[in-house]
Order: structure tokens, then sequence, then C-alpha cells
């Protein structure tokens, strides 16, 4: 599992890469090898679509993460 801090205006939010975030990620786009083709292309508003469920996923990954530590987020 990896986590990491995002600042979005000034407020830290953490992200976490869990086992729930890797098989949203594998529901998908039908595994991690083809998490790659959802992010390259030329279709802006289709790379902006999955980069926001994707910040959305690991967020929502991140804030079960603080949870279950007793971590504010």
């Amino acid at each position: 599992m990896r986590t990491a801090k995002l600042t979005l205006d000034g407020v830290d939010h953490l992200l976490c890469f869990s086992a729930r975030t890797v098989r949203a990620v594998s529901d998908r786009y039908g595994g991690l090898d083809k998490m790659n083709e959802a992010f390259s292309g030329g279709d802006t508003a289709k790379l902006l679509d999955e980069s926001l469920w994707m910040l959305s996923a690991m967020m929502d990954a991140g804030d079960r993460y603080a949870k279950l530590n007793g971590l504010d987020n």
C-alpha cells in the first residue's frame, strides 16, 4: 500500500493506492496493465475524467486509511 499527501487549496488530503483501489482500477480498465491506455491519447475530456476518477478513488482510500489509523484527514 502506498500513501501520499496532496494539498488542494491549502488543505492536505491523504491519498492511498490500496488493494481496494487496485481492484477498482482492474474493474474499470480490465487490469492494471491496461490503466496506461486510459491516460494516453488525445482526448482531453476523457483524460480529465479518468484523472479525476483516479484521484477520487485514491482520496477515498486515503480517508479509509486515515480512519483505520486514527489520523486526521
